[in-house]
């Protein structure tokens, strides 16, 4: 197992220097051929593909020059040839500022292994927005209300 959590620990690794690179197809090219991207806000993509064009579009835009920072919390064989990865992290600038970090989340990986190699499966990426109290109820309720109410 050990082998196979440094290749997990390997892929993720390519994910941000994909990223940082600015590259949707370096950025997707650890997915499986139909593995399943769901982005925080809920648009599901399906394959290297889609994930790459996806991503090429924002890092040409709102996330060019950020970096990825995405940090393991557990890495879990549930089946044969098959591990969950559960990380914690956010989009910062490429100089690694800190200060400058958005986007906290959380994200569940499914890496499988096929014929010796191991790739991305699925991925979810949440958006860290816990509601709490009764302040936070009421943002995420106007935002629903303006969501809905957007002229679409």
């Amino acid at each position: 197992m050990k082998t196979e959590t440094s290749q997990i620990h390997r892929i993720l690794q390519e994910l941000r220097a994909g990223w940082l690179a600015g590259s949707g197809p370096q950025f997707a090219a650890a997915f499986a051929a139909q593995a399943r991207f769901v982005a925080f806000d809920g648009t599901t993509l399906t394959g290297p593909r889609e994930i790459a064009s996806f991503h090429q579009r924002a890092f040409d835009s709102h996330l060019q020059g950020t970096a990825l920072d995405v940090h393991i919390e557990e890495i879990r064989l549930v089946a044969p040839g098959v591990w969950l990865a559960w990380t914690k992290g956010g989009i910062m600038k490429a100089n690694g500022s800190v200060l400058e970090r958005t986007g906290e989340s959380v994200q569940l990986f499914v890496f499988r292994e096929h014929a010796g190699l191991i790739a991305i499966e699925a991925f979810q990426n949440t958006r860290l927005r816990p509601v709490m109290d009764s302040p936070s109820t009421e943002v995420w309720r106007q935002f629903d209300q303006r969501w809905n109410n957007r002229g679409i």
